[in-house]
């Protein structure tokens, strides 16, 4: 039973992760975590683990989050086919055990 939820849940996720993607594909704002970026400016970000900032421009920005989105396409559809041949193989009706001679 833990098996079949684990199926279904792998495949909402990646189906989430497509549809993110698709979503965001169709967004072409540059992003700066949540703020928007506009003409001219520029995103910083400091990393906790090495310290020293980031900057980027707005084309690299845009070039940024058009990656990070290419991948949860390609993570979404992963999961999904995945999920779904996962979830396929949980629910499928098994043939009876033959009578045994």
């Amino acid at each position: 039973m833990r098996d079949r939820i684990y199926a279904l849940l792998t495949t909402a996720v990646g189906l989430f992760l497509l549809v993110g993607g698709i979503v965001a594909l169709s967004d072409d704002t540059a992003k700066c975590g949540s703020q928007t970026i506009s003409e001219g400016g520029t995103c910083t970000e400091t990393s906790w683990r090495t310290g020293p900032s980031n900057e980027r421009t707005l084309a690299e920005q845009r070039g940024e989050n058009t990656k990070t989105t290419w991948f949860l396409l390609g993570g979404g559809a992963f999961m999904l086919t995945g999920g779904a041949f996962w979830t396929y193989t949980q629910f499928r009706k098994r043939p009876a055990d033959p009578p045994h001679a």
